[in-house]
Protein backbone atom coordinates (compact mmCIF):
# COMPACT_ATOMS: atom_id res chain seq x y z
CA UNK A 1 0.00 0.00 0.00
CA UNK A 2 1.22 3.63 -1.37
CA UNK A 3 0.20 6.45 0.88
CA UNK A 4 0.88 10.08 -0.22
CA UNK A 5 -0.80 14.00 -0.01
CA UNK A 6 -2.03 14.69 -3.26
CA UNK A 7 -4.83 17.47 -2.53
CA UNK A 8 -5.75 15.13 0.40
CA UNK A 9 -4.48 11.65 1.77
CA UNK A 10 -4.63 9.30 -1.38
CA UNK A 11 -4.35 5.65 -0.81
CA UNK A 12 -3.05 3.45 -3.53
CA UNK A 13 -2.77 -0.37 -3.65
CA UNK A 14 -2.35 -1.31 -7.06
CA UNK A 15 -5.30 0.00 -9.14
CA UNK A 16 -6.72 0.77 -6.50
CA UNK A 17 -7.23 4.55 -4.66
CA UNK A 18 -9.08 6.59 -2.45
CA UNK A 19 -8.64 10.05 -0.92
CA UNK A 20 -9.31 11.04 2.05
CA UNK A 21 -10.49 14.63 3.36
CA UNK A 22 -9.92 16.38 -0.02
CA UNK A 23 -9.18 19.72 -0.25
CA UNK A 24 -12.06 19.61 -2.85
CA UNK A 25 -15.41 18.09 -3.68
CA UNK A 26 -14.56 14.49 -4.44
CA UNK A 27 -17.09 12.01 -5.13
CA UNK A 28 -16.06 8.84 -3.75
CA UNK A 29 -13.90 10.17 -0.82
CA UNK A 30 -13.93 10.08 2.64
CA UNK A 31 -14.12 12.90 4.87
CA UNK A 32 -13.33 12.96 8.91
CA UNK A 33 -14.96 15.82 10.05
CA UNK A 34 -16.84 19.05 10.37
CA UNK A 35 -13.77 21.51 10.56
CA UNK A 36 -13.82 23.68 7.41
CA UNK A 37 -10.59 22.60 6.79
CA UNK A 38 -11.37 18.50 5.77
CA UNK A 39 -15.50 19.18 5.11
CA UNK A 40 -16.01 18.45 1.52
CA UNK A 41 -19.12 17.30 -0.83
CA UNK A 42 -19.31 14.22 -2.27
CA UNK A 43 -17.97 11.80 0.16
CA UNK A 44 -18.22 9.21 2.67
CA UNK A 45 -18.89 10.38 6.55
CA UNK A 46 -20.84 9.75 9.17
CA UNK A 47 -24.60 10.66 9.77
CA UNK A 48 -23.48 14.16 11.98
CA UNK A 49 -20.97 15.17 9.70
CA UNK A 50 -22.98 14.82 7.05
CA UNK A 51 -25.90 17.11 8.96
CA UNK A 52 -23.02 19.58 9.40
CA UNK A 53 -22.09 19.85 5.69
CA UNK A 54 -25.33 20.22 4.95
CA UNK A 55 -25.49 23.45 7.12
CA UNK A 56 -22.07 24.65 6.48
CA UNK A 57 -21.35 24.25 3.13
CA UNK A 58 -24.33 22.44 1.19
CA UNK A 59 -24.05 19.85 -0.81
CA UNK A 60 -24.26 15.80 -0.41
CA UNK A 61 -22.49 12.74 0.49
CA UNK A 62 -22.88 9.13 2.00
CA UNK A 63 -23.64 8.49 5.48
CA UNK A 64 -21.72 5.86 7.34
CA UNK A 65 -21.95 5.08 10.80
CA UNK A 66 -19.39 4.24 13.00
CA UNK A 67 -17.77 0.64 12.74
CA UNK A 68 -20.02 -0.12 9.96
CA UNK A 69 -17.51 -2.18 7.18
CA UNK A 70 -18.36 -1.21 3.83
CA UNK A 71 -16.09 -1.95 0.30
CA UNK A 72 -15.16 1.29 -1.13
CA UNK A 73 -12.90 1.47 -4.25
CA UNK A 74 -11.45 -2.06 -3.40
CA UNK A 75 -10.83 -1.62 -0.16
CA UNK A 76 -12.28 -2.26 3.16
CA UNK A 77 -13.38 1.29 5.11
CA UNK A 78 -14.85 1.58 8.59
CA UNK A 79 -15.26 4.90 10.03
CA UNK A 80 -14.09 4.91 14.17
CA UNK A 81 -14.83 7.53 16.44
CA UNK A 82 -12.26 10.41 16.95
CA UNK A 83 -13.32 11.90 19.94
CA UNK A 84 -12.52 15.63 17.85
CA UNK A 85 -15.91 17.42 17.84
CA UNK A 86 -19.62 15.98 17.00
CA UNK A 87 -19.29 13.58 14.26
CA UNK A 88 -15.12 13.53 14.20
CA UNK A 89 -14.00 9.55 12.73
CA UNK A 90 -10.87 8.23 12.39
CA UNK A 91 -10.39 6.43 9.46
CA UNK A 92 -9.85 3.20 8.46
CA UNK A 93 -8.91 1.80 5.10
CA UNK A 94 -7.49 -2.34 5.54
CA UNK A 95 -5.22 -2.35 8.06
CA UNK A 96 -4.33 1.69 7.48
CA UNK A 97 -5.42 4.05 9.76
CA UNK A 98 -5.61 7.81 8.97
CA UNK A 99 -6.71 9.77 12.80
CA UNK A 100 -7.69 13.12 11.35
CA UNK A 101 -7.86 15.41 14.17
CA UNK A 102 -8.12 13.26 17.23
CA UNK A 103 -8.44 13.22 21.00
CA UNK A 104 -8.24 10.08 23.34
CA UNK A 105 -10.05 12.33 25.96
CA UNK A 106 -12.91 13.35 24.28
CA UNK A 107 -15.41 16.00 25.12
CA UNK A 108 -18.76 16.81 26.36
CA UNK A 109 -20.12 16.96 22.77
CA UNK A 110 -18.27 13.64 21.13
CA UNK A 111 -17.20 11.00 22.57
CA UNK A 112 -13.12 9.90 22.78
CA UNK A 113 -10.37 8.12 20.09
CA UNK A 114 -9.65 4.65 20.82
CA UNK A 115 -6.63 2.53 20.28
CA UNK A 116 -6.66 0.94 16.74
CA UNK A 117 -3.59 -2.49 16.06
CA UNK A 118 -3.00 -1.27 12.54
CA UNK A 119 -0.03 -1.96 10.07
CA UNK A 120 0.33 1.53 8.79
CA UNK A 121 -0.55 5.09 10.72
CA UNK A 122 -0.96 8.76 9.71
CA UNK A 123 -1.64 11.23 12.39
CA UNK A 124 -3.06 14.42 12.00
CA UNK A 125 -0.89 16.60 14.68
CA UNK A 126 -1.76 20.06 15.03
CA UNK A 127 -0.20 19.68 18.72
CA UNK A 128 2.49 17.00 17.66
CA UNK A 129 6.01 19.21 18.41
CA UNK A 130 7.20 18.49 21.94
CA UNK A 131 6.82 21.67 22.83
CA UNK A 132 3.14 21.95 22.70
CA UNK A 133 2.50 20.89 26.38
CA UNK A 134 -0.68 21.67 27.78
CA UNK A 135 -2.30 21.37 31.31
CA UNK A 136 -4.62 18.89 31.78
CA UNK A 137 -8.13 19.64 30.33
CA UNK A 138 -10.27 18.86 33.32
CA UNK A 139 -7.73 21.31 35.24
CA UNK A 140 -8.59 24.11 32.60
CA UNK A 141 -12.12 23.07 33.00
CA UNK A 142 -12.06 23.93 36.42
CA UNK A 143 -10.12 27.37 36.02
CA UNK A 144 -12.37 28.50 33.51
CA UNK A 145 -15.64 27.37 35.62
CA UNK A 146 -14.15 29.45 38.49
CA UNK A 147 -13.75 32.68 36.73
CA UNK A 148 -16.69 32.99 35.31
CA UNK A 149 -18.44 32.52 38.87
CA UNK A 150 -16.10 35.51 40.22
CA UNK A 151 -16.71 37.69 37.32
CA UNK A 152 -20.23 36.70 36.81
CA UNK A 153 -20.99 38.47 40.09
CA UNK A 154 -19.30 41.58 38.61
CA UNK A 155 -20.85 41.56 35.17
CA UNK A 156 -20.77 40.91 31.69
CA UNK A 157 -18.32 37.95 30.46
CA UNK A 158 -17.70 37.12 26.59
CA UNK A 159 -16.21 33.85 25.19
CA UNK A 160 -15.21 33.14 22.18
CA UNK A 161 -15.00 29.93 19.94
CA UNK A 162 -14.95 28.30 16.86
CA UNK A 163 -18.40 28.19 15.55
CA UNK A 164 -18.28 25.00 15.59
CA UNK A 165 -16.78 22.49 18.16
CA UNK A 166 -15.06 24.88 20.22
CA UNK A 167 -18.80 26.75 20.67
CA UNK A 168 -20.77 23.49 21.89
CA UNK A 169 -17.82 22.35 23.70
CA UNK A 170 -18.01 26.17 25.75
CA UNK A 171 -21.85 26.01 25.99
CA UNK A 172 -21.87 22.58 28.01
CA UNK A 173 -19.15 23.62 30.11
CA UNK A 174 -20.93 26.68 31.19
CA UNK A 175 -24.04 24.46 31.49
CA UNK A 176 -22.36 23.09 34.58
CA UNK A 177 -23.14 26.37 36.60
CA UNK A 178 -27.12 26.09 36.02
CA UNK A 179 -26.66 29.15 33.30
CA UNK A 180 -28.45 29.13 29.70
CA UNK A 181 -26.20 29.77 26.84
CA UNK A 182 -27.79 32.36 24.08
CA UNK A 183 -25.50 31.61 20.93
CA UNK A 184 -25.56 33.79 17.48
CA UNK A 185 -28.32 32.33 15.04
CA UNK A 186 -25.71 30.14 12.78
CA UNK A 187 -24.14 28.46 15.94
CA UNK A 188 -27.27 27.80 17.02
CA UNK A 189 -28.39 25.77 13.89
CA UNK A 190 -25.05 23.78 14.11
CA UNK A 191 -25.67 20.03 15.76
CA UNK A 192 -25.30 20.14 19.51
CA UNK A 193 -24.15 16.88 21.03
CA UNK A 194 -23.90 13.76 20.77
CA UNK A 195 -27.49 11.70 21.86
CA UNK A 196 -27.46 10.97 25.79
CA UNK A 197 -25.82 14.96 26.36
CA UNK A 198 -27.61 17.47 26.03
CA UNK A 199 -26.90 21.07 25.99
CA UNK A 200 -29.25 23.98 26.09
CA UNK A 201 -29.10 27.18 24.73
CA UNK A 202 -31.39 29.96 23.02
CA UNK A 203 -30.85 32.64 20.41
CA UNK A 204 -30.09 36.06 20.25
CA UNK A 205 -28.89 38.52 17.53
CA UNK A 206 -26.39 41.09 17.82
CA UNK A 207 -23.47 42.80 16.19
CA UNK A 208 -20.28 41.23 15.28
CA UNK A 209 -17.43 40.14 17.98
CA UNK A 210 -15.27 43.35 18.30
CA UNK A 211 -11.63 43.42 18.57
CA UNK A 212 -9.58 43.43 21.75
CA UNK A 213 -9.21 47.27 21.80
CA UNK A 214 -12.82 48.04 21.16
CA UNK A 215 -16.02 47.84 23.65
CA UNK A 216 -18.27 44.71 23.33
CA UNK A 217 -21.40 46.15 22.11
CA UNK A 218 -25.06 45.83 23.83
CA UNK A 219 -27.25 43.78 21.81
CA UNK A 220 -29.88 45.80 19.59
CA UNK A 221 -30.77 44.06 16.42
CA UNK A 222 -30.05 41.86 13.59
CA UNK A 223 -27.02 43.27 10.88
CA UNK A 224 -28.61 43.75 7.91
CA UNK A 225 -25.44 42.54 5.96
CA UNK A 226 -26.04 39.05 7.69
CA UNK A 227 -22.32 39.33 9.11
CA UNK A 228 -21.41 36.51 12.25
CA UNK A 229 -23.01 37.83 15.55
CA UNK A 230 -21.65 38.11 18.65
CA UNK A 231 -23.13 35.09 21.17
CA UNK A 232 -24.20 35.83 24.33
CA UNK A 233 -24.56 33.73 27.36
CA UNK A 234 -27.51 35.09 29.74
CA UNK A 235 -27.36 34.49 33.54
CA UNK A 236 -27.99 36.34 36.59
CA UNK A 237 -25.45 39.71 35.62
CA UNK A 238 -25.36 38.56 31.97
CA UNK A 239 -22.73 36.99 30.34
CA UNK A 240 -21.18 37.46 26.58
CA UNK A 241 -20.21 34.44 24.35
CA UNK A 242 -19.12 35.16 20.92
CA UNK A 243 -17.78 32.96 18.26
CA UNK A 244 -14.66 33.15 16.89
CA UNK A 245 -12.99 32.39 13.05
CA UNK A 246 -15.27 29.74 11.07
CA UNK A 247 -13.25 26.37 11.61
Amino acid sequence: MRVRYEGGILVQDLLKEVILDPVRKTPGSVVSHGHMDHLTSGGIMTPETLDVLKIRRGGSGRSLPYGKEIEHNGFRIVLKDAGHVFGSAMIRVDDFLYTGDFNPEGGATCGKARPEFVEGLIVDATYGRPGYNFPPKKDVEADLLNWLEMELANGPVALAGYEFGKSQELIALVNRLGVEVAVSTRSRTLPMSMSGTESTCSTVDCPRFPRPSEKIPVPTSSPPDGSDRLSTTRCPGSVRSASGPRM
